[in-house]
């Protein structure tokens, strides 16, 4: 599947991601109270610092894209070695982290069986990821649905409470797992190699040297709640599914780092990071717009006392954006790398772009962590807390942004890039200011928006902007030779009928 193609079937998933998640959150949060929610919030902390192994899975995706079938089951191996590990220290820890956190136990117990399901499906996703990245966009669909469906029949059953909807997601990753498992059956023919497992434990040393950015930049929500409470989480991370949508944008470049993987034009390389560059801008500048214009009426679709972070949703918003064209840029500069495949030293290695956007994550800690702390330090009020400690991260987020760019330079044409973003931004204000107008505060006055939105943007898009007509005359095209290819198959069967 090509590169638009496969960041569009991305795409389509997250925007169902986002239905189904806002269904979910809504559902949540009719159910919890704020500081419910923010123990939630706090248990996907806890889960990230279990899961911080799935990082040797980076090497899996390089193997597997590059033929080495072993990658697959001797990532695994590794894999179950470390949920073992991680869920051991989860078991022994539950007690104070119950204490400590305001967690209840239960909860916590339901949260031991996420790390062996969350380790085996990020082993199998790298691997399916590196070769077919529609069937790893497919798994996302099924893990949605499953969690949808589950917590609809616990809710329609027994009732939804913190416990329940762990139980929901939990589900989700339990049907697929079982899907990426099935579609990547024909890997778990080849046993795991103790010559691949080394490799990949070796050159995970790279990673495990980015760990400390990560486990610091993941104190900011137990930080948060101990020192100013989980009604300061909950401010903090129900933004979480709004500004989601705008970082979604990514996805439409996913096909980028396997694509640049398989081959070493350069010249491919450059119009494919510039094309995706522009796809991921097309739909991320007008959803930064929207959510900017009208952030007060998402929030209240989940509660009318979540109104009040609208200012913490704008400014997560803009750093998702930033955060979506770093990736881009990151996968860019990874995917043109050949230092590891090429079987260079950890030395060169340590010299290669590969280890220099690891290292990114010290630049966004450097700056944004020690704005956040003087935050949580001196504040009390927790919707100051929410909003100081995003407007941190959105500063850190600037610094790596502009760092990533001086050394993605050479991958594209940056002034073609913003000649493109001001044309989106000329569609999406108006785009924005008619759906700041509709002033929705239900699901359906919100569907109406967008739908209105939408259209307007998209019209003074091909009015003004000659790559997007270009992209909807393909798009036209492909449609009509499916259409074609649909009736040439009906009129062959109704033949041999």
């Amino acid at each position: 599947m090509g590169l638009k193609a496969s960041g569009l079937l991305f795409y389509t998933e997250r925007i169902y991601s986002t239905l189904v998640g806002f269904l979910f959150v809504l559902l949540v949060t009719r159910n919890l109270s704020p500081v419910e929610f923010g123990s939630w919030s706090v248990i996907s902390s806890i889960l990230t610092y279990a899961c911080l192994a799935t990082f040797t899975n980076y090497w899996v995706t390089r193997l597997r894209a590059r033929g080495v079938v072993e990658a697959t089951t001797s990532g695994l191996m590794l894999s179950v070695i470390f949920a073992g590990v991680a869920s051991l220290a989860l078991l022994f820890l539950k007690p104070l982290l119950s204490r400590e956190l305001h967690v209840p136990e239960s909860a916590l117990f339901i949260a031991l069986f996420y790390v062996p399901a969350i380790y085996i499906n990020s082993t199998v996703y790298a691997s399916l990821y590196a070769l077919s990245p529609s069937r790893a966009a497919v798994s996302e669909f099924v893990f949605e649905t499953g969690k949808m469906l589950a917590a609809v029949l616990l809710w329609l059953t027994w009732s939804i409470t913190l416990e329940t909807a762990l139980l929901a997601v939990l589900a989700g990753h339990a049907s697929q797992a079982l899907y990426l498992l099935a579609s990547a059956r024909k890997d778990f023919a080849s046993r795991p190699s103790r010559s691949v497992v080394r490799k990949v434990a070796s050159l995970s040393v790279f990673n495990l040297a980015t760990q400390p950015a990560s486990l610091v930049a993941g104190l900011d929500v137990p930080l948060i709640s101990l020192l100013t409470g989980n009604l300061a989480v909950a401010y903090y991370t129900v933004v979480n599914t709004f500004s989601g949508l705008v970082g979604y944008s990514y996805v439409l470049a996913r096909g980028l780092y396997p694509s640049m993987l398989r081959t070493d034009d350069s010249g491919v390389h450059r119009r494919s990071v510039e094309e995706s560059l522009r796809l991921l801008l097309l739909l991320g500048v007008p959803m930064l717009a929207g959510t900017v214009f009208v952030a007060p009426n998402l929030l209240y679709l989940f509660r009318p006392e979540y109104t009040c972070a609208a200012d913490v949703l704008r400014v997560a918003s803009a750093s998702a954006l930033l955060g979506s064209v770093g990736g881009v840029l990151g996968d860019a500069l990874q995917g043109a790398e050949r230092a590891d495949v090429e079987g260079r030293s950890l030395r060169e290695i340590a010299n290669s772009k590969i280890f220099r956007v690891f290292m990114l994550g010290y630049v966004r800690l450097a700056v944004g962590f020690p704005l956040l702390l003087v935050a949580v330090l001196r504040e009390t009020d927790p919707l100051k807390v929410a909003l100081y400690a995003r407007l941190a991260w959105l500063t850190g987020d600037t610094a790596a942004l502009v760092l990533l760019s001086y050394w993605a330079r050479h991958l594209a044409n940056y002034r073609g890039i913003a000649s493109s973003t001001v044309r989106y931004l000329v569609g999406a204000l108006p785009a924005a200011t008619v759906a700041w107008l509709v002033n929705p505060l239900k699901i359906r006055e919100a569907l109406l928006a967008v739908i209105l939105a939408g259209a307007i943007y998209f019209s003074i898009l091909y009015v003004i902007d000659s790559w997007f007509r270009r992209q909807v005359a393909v798009l036209i095209s492909r449609l009509s030779a499916l259409k074609s290819r649909s009736k040439r198959r009906e009129r062959s069967f109704a033949v041999r009928c």
